[in-house]
Order: C-alpha cells, then sequence, then structure tokens
C-alpha cells in the first residue's frame, strides 16, 4: 500500500482523530458498498408492492389513494400500506445516506472522480468488474488498481460514516419536509427512524 498519498494521509489522520483504524474503515466501506446494491433493489420492489396496494383500492391518483385510505379504508388495508410505506421511506433514507457518501467521495479534491468510477463499477453496477479487468482498462498492474481501489473504498467509509450521518437529522428533515404534503399515513416512518437511528454497524 502506498502508504504517501494525500488521500491515505487523510484518511490516517480521519482515523485517528476518531480513533479507528484504516483496516477497520475499510472493511466497513467495503460492507457498506456491498449492501448498496441489496438496498435499490429491495425499494424497486418495495415501490411495486405499494403502488400495486393502492391500485387495489381503485383510486387512480396517489392523492386521491392516500386520501380514501386516510378516511375510508378498513383497519387492516391502513396497516398493511402504511407499513410498506414507512419501509419504503425508510430505505429511501439508507439510500439518501449512500447517495451523499458517495457524492462526498465524486467531489473530493484532485481525485474524486477516479475514485468515484472504480466504486461504481465495482460496487454498484448490475455486472460488476474484477479487478483484473480494471486493472486491464487502466493500464495498470493489478497491485496498482488495487492500491487504488482501497483509497476509494476508504474515502467512501470516511465520508459515510465521519461526513454524511454526522448530518442525518438534516436529511430526515428533508424527507419530512416532502412528506408533509401527504396524508398522515406517509409520515410514521420519521418517528421510527428516530426509534431506531441508523447505525455503520446495521448496514
Amino acid at each position: 500500500m502506498r502508504d504517501k498519498t494525500s488521500t491515505i494521509q487523510y484518511v490516517n489522520r480521519v482515523c485517528s482523530e476518531h480513533g479507528r483504524s484504516p483496516k477497520e474503515m475499510y472493511k466497513l466501506g467495503q460492507r457498506v458498498l456491498e449492501y448498496y446494491r441489496t438496498i435499490r433493489w429491495q425499494m424497486q420492489h418495495q415501490v411495486s408492492a405499494v403502488t400495486n396496494d393502492i391500485a387495489q383500492t381503485g383510486c387512480g391518483e396517489l392523492d386521491e389513494a392516500f386520501t380514501f385510505l386516510e378516511n375510508f379504508a378498513p383497519d387492516n388495508v391502513k396497516i398493511r400500506i402504511d407499513s410498506e410505506v414507512s419501509g419504503l421511506f425508510r430505505l429511501r433514507l439508507y439510500m439518501e445516506v449512500l447517495e451523499g457518501s458517495l457524492t462526498a467521495v465524486k467531489d473530493f479534491p484532485g481525485k474524486g472522480s477516479g475514485y468515484y468510477s472504480i466504486i461504481d463499477q465495482c460496487y454498484l453496477q448490475d455486472n460488476l468488474l474484477t479487478n483484473a479487468e480494471m486493472s486491464r482498462r487502466q493500464n495498470i498492474s493489478e497491485s496498482t488498481f488495487y492500491d487504488h481501489k482501497r483509497e476509494a473504498v476508504l474515502l467512501f467509509s470516511i465520508s459515510f460514516l465521519f461526513v454524511i450521518l454526522p448530518a442525518i437529522d438534516s436529511i430526515i428533515y428533508q424527507l419530512k419536509e416532502e412528506m408533509n404534503e401527504k396524508p398522515q399515513v406517509v409520515t410514521g416512518f420519521v418517528e421510527h427512524v428516530h426509534r431506531a437511528p441508523l447505525q455503520a454497524q446495521a448496514m
């Protein structure tokens, strides 16, 4: 590992400030990134489930369906759809945190776009590329590419744990502002999040 790059110096400094080891942060970054596609898949299917259930109310428009649910739907239907919608917004919160962390990586001075490209191709796309494939694309050795990849994952982990997660209350507030435009049936997820806050270990 090239210990003298500016990125590694930054990572080591932040890790030291927070009492974390780079090895620990690398494992965290890998675990969170590997979870990204699962969350995206869950969101896609949760949207389908909510859409199908709302369609069964016989209401053509989303706002009309929520009004029906709030005022006229049987309790068992309200409970089921409320749970599905709350789950959907909880997944959306997770995605906001992950995508905020990715944006922070992309914005990193000098090398950010390159680090983002590595993460995108190795963790986010449906058809992931191996280290060997990426090193051939970049015309560098596998060991050199591995160093770049490690830096990218470490930077993501730092961004996730120490830049974006501390701002989670503002992310929740923004989502709540959007939800306040909808009936009460969709607002319960915020209280759920506050009861079970997002933690790095849960990812």
